[in-house]
Parts: structure tokens; C-alpha cells; sequence
């Protein structure tokens, strides 16, 4: 094992001990060397992140507890953000949890940040009283859904940035709220051949998003809608000076509704996630799709 992801492991065993943490979150890409996440497991629970199919096999040999994030490069703080975030989703963590998470720079397989966060408190994920996605969304359909968000993010589309709405969960509703302005590119498709969750739809999705308006996609992955105009019935609460109409939408919908929203920025890069009118987490644009 490299000697300073061995530090830092241990490190993270030894405050384990003091805080008594509900989960340590282990983001890194060499899980190659995870043999020595068992000196913290007996401790702890222990939170595995994983990018792809051949990283969540692996990281299941070490920990039964495993959250796929989307596979993207992404900075440390970030890191840990989405996995807590995902964590929360499929009940790894609670709010209130004292959370121990270990990460570095993308590609370089080194351990190099410890972070200790309070979900709920000095970690700003949920607002007062709301879950972290809802009950009716699935935690495969939006870690689906943020990983289509934060490639295109990434990549753009022809070599542009992009901006784009994605609107995920209580669709009945939302759909009372909106119009649509131009004929829907996924009307009359069998449900099996729009849904997110399939891999082949994704291209389609982002060259879908060209189009002005949002994505209405329900809870269990299915694409209602592209193109869709939304004209929420309430304000979100007030976004930071430099956000568009495209946040304030996202705000306002889900002020309105029991959705969550996915924007991204295309002046920034950003992608920004909404629940019950405002900001749940901002992700500063990745680098480049991870590899």
C-alpha cells in the first residue's frame, strides 16, 4: 500500500475512535489498495465510492456498504459532498451523523484530504424538514440523472457549453405547472426505451438538450418530457446574484412541488441541485469525464 494513503487511513482509524462517527466515506481512485479500509471498518461503518461497474465489484470485496457516483473528475470537497449526498439516499447516513471522509485529487490515486462534516449542520445538504431526494425517486434514477448533468457539464455539446433543466420526480404535479412548446421528442416511445437508467439513452438526452426548456423525468427513471416550459405557482427562496431564470425556475418548482431539480449552468459550468425551493449543492464544473 502506498505509504501516505496508509497514513492517512489510519489517521481517519484513530479519529474514528474519538468521534464516533456514523459512517468514514472513502473516496479514492486506487482501490486497489482498500485492504486497509479494514483497520477502519472495525471501528466504523465504512462508505466506498465507486465510478464504474468494475470499481463497485472491487470495492465490494472491502465494504458492504458501497455508493456509485457519477464518472466524472471532481475536486475533494466535491467529492465527499456527492457521496454523502448518495449516502443519505440510500440510508447509509442520517442527518445528524458526525461523517469522517477521506479523498484526493482526481487521477492521482493518493488519499490526500480528511474532511469531518455534520450532516445537517456545518454540511449544508437538506433543508429543514425535507429528505434528501423524496420517497418517490429512486437513488439509482438520480445519481443517474446528476451523472448525465455533470457530463454535460463537462463536455458541452459540439464543443459549446450548454445549459440545461432536469426536473426528477412528483411529474403529475409538475406537469399542472408546465407546457409544452414544442412536439415532445419522447411522446409515443414504449417506457422501456426512455428511461434514463438505460445507458444508450444518455447521448440522446444531451443532444436533447440543445432544446430550450426542462426535462420532466419521474421518479423511476422514465422520460416524460423535453422542451418542457414551467410555470411554477410559488417563488423559490432568493439565489445567490449571477443565477438566471433557468435556477429561479428550478427553485420555484420545487417550491411548488415534491420534485427535485438538476441545473446546469451554461455560463459556469456549474451543475446546482434544488429540493423544496432552494439549493441543496452546488458542483463547481469537473475537469474532464473521468477515463
Amino acid at each position: 500500500m502506498n505509504k501516505n494513503n496508509q497514513l492517512m487511513l489510519t489517521a481517519a482509524r484513530d479519529l474514528a475512535k474519538t468521534l464516533k462517527p456514523g459512517a468514514v466515506i472513502i473516496y479514492t481512485d486506487s482501490l486497489d489498495e482498500l485492504a486497509g479500509v479494514r483497520i477502519i471498518s472495525e471501528i466504523a461503518p465504512t462508505i466506498l465510492v465507486a465510478r464504474t461497474d468494475k470499481e463497485e465489484r472491487k470495492a465490494a470485496e472491502y465494504s458492504k456498504r458501497v455508493v456509485r457516483a457519477p464518472n466524472i473528475d471532481l475536486g475533494r470537497l466535491a467529492q465527499i459532498n456527492i457521496a454523502a449526498l448518495l449516502a443519505l439516499s440510500n440510508n447509509l447516513i442520517n442527518r445528524g451523523d458526525i461523517v469522517i471522509g477521506l479523498s484526493g485529487e482526481a487521477g492521482s490515486e493518493l488519499i490526500d484530504a480528511l474532511l469531518v462534516v455534520e450532516i445537517g449542520e456545518n454540511f449544508e445538504l437538506l433543508p429543514e424538514g425535507a429528505g434528501p431526494i423524496g420517497d418517490e425517486v429512486k437513488p439509482p434514477v438520480f445519481r443517474r440523472v446528476l451523472e448525465v448533468a455533470t457530463e454535460l457539464a463537462a463536455e458541452g455539446r459540439e464543443a459549446s457549453p450548454v445549459g440545461a433543466l432536469f426536473i426528477v420526480g412528483d411529474i403529475e404535479t409538475v406537469l399542472v405547472h408546465s407546457t409544452q412548446f414544442i412536439i415532445n421528442p419522447f411522446k409515443g416511445y414504449q417506457e422501456s426505451e426512455r428511461n434514463i437508467l438505460d445507458p444508450q439513452l444518455a447521448e440522446t438526452v444531451k443532444e436533447f438538450s440543445l432544446i430550450d426548456g426542462a426535462f420532466l423525468i419521474r421518479g423511476d427513471g422514465i422520460v416524460v418530457s423535453a422542451g418542457t416550459y414551467l410555470h411554477p405557482s410559488e417563488y423559490g427562496e432568493p439565489l445567490p446574484r449571477g443565477l438566471g431564470a433557468r435556477h429561479a425556475v428550478a427553485a420555484a418548482i420545487t417550491k411548488s412541488t415534491r420534485a427535485i431539480a438538476i441545473t446546469v449552468s451554461q455560463s459556469s459550468g456549474s451543475t446546482r441541485i434544488f429540493r423544496s425551493g432552494r439549493i441543496l449543492m452546488e458542483i463547481q464544473k469537473p475537469t474532464r469525464r473521468a477515463k
